[in-house]
């Protein structure tokens, strides 16, 4: 990639002086790393519309544009390019009509995983590097949701075992992102999809329950209900697991303080941290996990036994019982 055009996007974002693509704003909103809000003029740059062969090209530049880390940590990413916020190397900024984005990167993305399908080159992050970056585009949609969701949904059902871990991780971090705002029953279907056909101990369980920490699904529950519903889910899959990477990946998300948000003053530095279940801390659910796998040869140093430490030297009868905060899920279950 080029230096200098990078130098040039970093000094534009900077001064607050880009001028971005516009579909009838005469401005937009962007946040710094400071926090503080930037408006910027949105008003002189082409609008890219229709499904035809241009959109395809701008979104294939959009796609191909390679951002160094700073430029990226200051939110110059494909994903704001996709929006009009960024720009694109070879055509600078440009705005196509999200609408018509979100319907042909769908189009893009299936070519793309039918090829991958067909030639057998799927595992490596290299090989797979333009189906994540459409992915992870797609995840980002504010139009266009249910269209996005039905692609992400055929990925999940046609990949298999053979393919590279982090083709689950894009899928369900996308669904994630477009699904957890609006409630947690749509979230869980994939990660229910991938315990019922792949198993619990499957690496697509694996990466479904990663992406709910990285996306900070608890954090973003929208009512009470939401969280309760994903509570229900997480703590049963962890009664029910048989391997310590599952039990690691499932106590990761549970506890929280795993994942963090940027900072505001410092998007390089750890901010808030995303959220984990309520009342997993202190709670008879963890000890026992933990003690399921306390003779196990994990040796790491953030082991779920060394993570569990105070819940394992704690009687019972001083911890919590989630049957108690969230009901009884196994009886649930077995009405389903």
């Amino acid at each position: 990639m080029h230096a200098r055009f990078f130098t040039v996007v970093l000094m534009v974002f900077a001064s607050g002086a880009a001028v971005l693509a516009d579909d009838g704003m005469s401005s937009d909103v962007s946040t710094q790393a400071d926090g503080q809000e930037r408006v910027v003029d949105l008003s002189n740059v082409p609008v890219v519309s229709g499904r035809g062969r241009e959109m395809r090209e701008v979104l294939e530049l959009i796609i191909d544009t390679e951002y160094c880390g700073d430029a990226t940590m200051e939110g110059v990413t494909q994903a704001a390019a996709l929006h009009g916020n960024a720009p694109v190397e070879g055509i600078g900024f440009v705005r196509p009509t999200e609408e018509d984005a979100v319907a042909v990167l769908c189009e893009m993305a299936t070519e793309e995983f039918e090829r991958l399908s067909a030639s057998g080159a799927i595992h490596t992050v290299a090989d797979i590097g333009r189906l994540w970056k459409m992915i992870a585009l797609l995840g980002t949609a504010k139009t266009g949701q249910s269209d996005a969701l039905a692609v992400l949904w055929q990925m999940a059902r046609q990949t298999t075992g053979e393919w590279e871990r982090n083709v689950f991780s894009a899928i369900s971090r996308a669904w994630i992102d477009l699904t957890i705002d609006h409630g947690s029953s749509k979230c869980l279907e994939l990660g229910r999809y991938f315990q019922e056909s792949r198993g619990v101990d499957s690496k697509e369980f694996w990466r479904y329950i990663d992406a709910l920490g990285r996306c900070d699904a608890f954090g973003r529950c929208p009512t009470e209900r939401d969280s309760i519903e994903l509570s229900r889910f997480l703590i049963q899959a962890s009664e029910v697991c048989e391997r310590k990477e599952t039990a690691g990946h499932i106590d990761h998300c549970a506890a929280g303080d795993f994942y963090f948000h940027p900072a505001d003053d410092d998007p390089w530095t750890n901010g808030r941290p995303k959220q984990g279940l309520p009342g997993w801390k202190g709670s008879i659910q963890r000890k026992h996990l933990a003690e399921r796998f306390t003779g196990s040869d994990i040796v790491i140093a953030d082991s779920l036994k060394v993570r569990a430490v105070a819940e394992l030297a704690t009687e019972d009868s001083a911890l919590t019982d989630l049957r108690e905060v969230y009901g009884d899920w196994t009886k649930e279950e077995a009405e389903e």
